[in-house]
C-alpha cells in the first residue's frame, strides 16, 4: 500500500497540488499536517510513524520561491 505526508506551514495554504501529486503517483491514503516545520509534534506524521511493515511512502517535497537554495548559500 503507498501512503503519503504532507506538510504545510499554516491552515490558510492550500494543499490541492500536493494532493494531486499523491493521487496521480498511485498513492491510497494521505496523511496531512497543517503547522510549522518548526513544530516536531506533528499528528499525521506520528501516525504514519506507528503504521505496520508494508508500506511504501511519498513525501513531495516544495520549497517555495521565497526560500531561494541560491539565497541560503550566497553569503
Amino acid at each position: 500500500m503507498k501512503i503519503g505526508y504532507i506538510r504545510i506551514s499554516t491552515e490558510e495554504q492550500n494543499t490541492a497540488r500536493q494532493e494531486v501529486l499523491m493521487q496521480e503517483l498511485g498513492v491510497e491514503q494521505v496523511f496531512i499536517d497543517k503547522m510549522s516545520g518548526k513544530n516536531t509534534n506533528r499528528p499525521e506524521l506520528k501516525r504514519i510513524l506507528t503504521l505496520s511493515i508494508g508500506y511504501a511512502l511519498l513525501a513531495h517535497i516544495f520549497i517555495p520561491n521565497t526560500k531561494s537554495v541560491r539565497n541560503n548559500y550566497s553569503q
